[in-house]
């Protein structure tokens, strides 16, 4: 089951909405065909590693995630498994709770008369697949709070400089972020103070499903000669705005390949529920979601607490000031009301220091 979590991991970046997925088939303890889940609407795992395996061989099979019982962009993989009547094991790391699945494929192959062994590392593949379980439980994309900064915390200069406060190797692994998301959000102060073009870039040569650019802009002052807007052809762009924008500009952007989502506005002050924002971005398959703001949207997914993992890049460089800390806001008045963090995993980048950790809820 290592090894099939493994080659899950070959397609990250590729197949969402759809899980990692990896299968083996074993005989006499050595794999001899493995497959992977290598691109949204391709082939599943299982039918990539049984392609070349005679149905009458007897063998086992692992596969990390319960295949699926439903048709969608392919036929069902429990079919296929139906087949290799000779299989003496059938080993599923977990179940998969997508409703139209969720045990139903388990009981099909028992039913069959199969020996079905479940929850092999369980825990692992849904950490493989935190995006994916989320998305589905909760009707919300996964978000990852992302940000490079210095080690007290600020993201640019009193004047707003950021380029660049980390390594050119943090930076390689920033954008492969990038890559694994399904999506990326700015607010409309980044667009207006950097115009970026929010791709992922430095992947080294793989070629990954691209991640939908998801513009905060309550007011849609974007620029129509902006980096984002030039490009809305080429890469998905979504901007949200507020339900009182006039009719024309919505029309205009939408003539330039752009999706725009309304969301009903609070106060009529331009502010909007970022909860209903989510929910929305949830409905058009954006499963995994990075955030990549200034103190402003920072605040307000974190003040909204729909912030699921938080990843830091830090330099070990000291700005000062008040201006640019990477959560604005008022922020806490007691330590007793601190959220806390489940530290995942630390790392030396260069002379930078990687840390990714789990909000508490």
């Amino acid at each position: 089951m290592e090894k099939a979590i493994a080659e899950a991991e070959k397609g990250r970046g590729s197949v969402s909405p759809n899980p990692l997925v990896g299968a083996l088939v074993v005989k006499n303890n050595k794999v001899i065909s493995k497959g992977h889940h290598s691109a949204y609407g391709k082939s599943h795992a299982e039918v990539e590693a049984l392609k070349s395996i005679n149905p009458r061989l007897k063998a086992d099979l692992y596969v990390t995630l319960e295949p699926c019982a439903h048709y969608g962009k392919t036929p069902p993989c429990l079919n296929l498994i139906l087949k290799y009547k000779n299989f003496a094991k059938i080993i599923i790391g977990c179940k998969d709770p997508n409703p139209q699945v969720k045990g139903k494929s388990i009981r099909g192959l028992r039913k069959a008369g199969f020996q079905v062994k479940t929850s092999v590392l369980s825990s692992r593949i849904k950490k493989q697949n935190e995006a994916y379980f989320y998305h589905l439980e909760k009707k919300r994309p996964f978000v990852t709070l992302k940000a490079a900064i210095t080690l007290d915390g600020k993201i640019a200069t009193r004047d707003g400089e950021s380029k660049w406060i980390t390594s050119s190797t943090s930076r390689k692994k920033a954008h492969r972020l990038r890559a694994e998301n399904d999506g990326i959000m700015v607010g409309i102060g980044t667009v207006l103070a950097d115009d970026p073009l929010l791709i992922p870039r430095n992947t080294k040569g793989r070629k990954f499903k691209p991640p939908a650019r998801i513009i905060i802009d309550p007011k849609l002052k974007i620029p129509l000669d902006s980096k984002i807007i030039k490009t809305a052809k080429a890469y998905p762009t979504i901007i949200a705005c507020s339900n009182l924008v006039g009719k024309l500009k919505k029309e205009n952007l939408e003539k330039l390949s752009v999706k725009i989502i309304s969301i009903k506005e609070k106060n009529r002050d331009g502010h909007f529920s970022m909860d209903e924002l989510m929910k929305e971005l949830a409905r058009r398959n954006i499963a995994g979601l990075l955030i990549e703001g200034g103190s402003k949207l920072n605040s307000e997914v974190w003040q909204s607490k729909l912030v699921n993992k938080v990843i830091f890049f830090v330099a070990p460089k000291l700005f000062g000031g008040q201006e640019l800390p990477v959560i604005g806001g008022q922020g806490i008045s007691s330590i007793a009301g601190a959220t806390e963090l489940k530290i995942n995993k630390v790392e030396r980048l260069d002379k930078d220091i990687y840390i990714e950790a789990y909000v508490s809820k």
